[in-house]
């Protein structure tokens, strides 16, 4: 599982604590990349460009699913 949020929600360990409880392996991608992907695109209402989704999917590895929390 691949957790995309913003630095305060990973540092507040929202998503982590409970995936822990359930022995669910996580990745926190690059955060800098998650931020512009939120603040630059999905904030502003503009479409997220399929090369940063690309990079994105590509820095995590093998992952069976996302979490977009933010």
């Amino acid at each position: 599982v691949v957790i995309m949020a913003t630095t305060g929600t990973i540092k507040a360990n929202l998503y982590q604590q409970y995936l822990e409880k359930e022995n669910i392996n996580y990745i926190l991608p690059n955060q800098d990349l998650v931020m512009s992907i939120i603040y630059d695109y999905v904030k502003t209402g503009k479409k997220v460009p399929k090369e940063l989704w690309e990079q994105m999917i590509k820095s995590c590895g093998q992952a069976d699913c996302f979490i977009l929390g933010c």
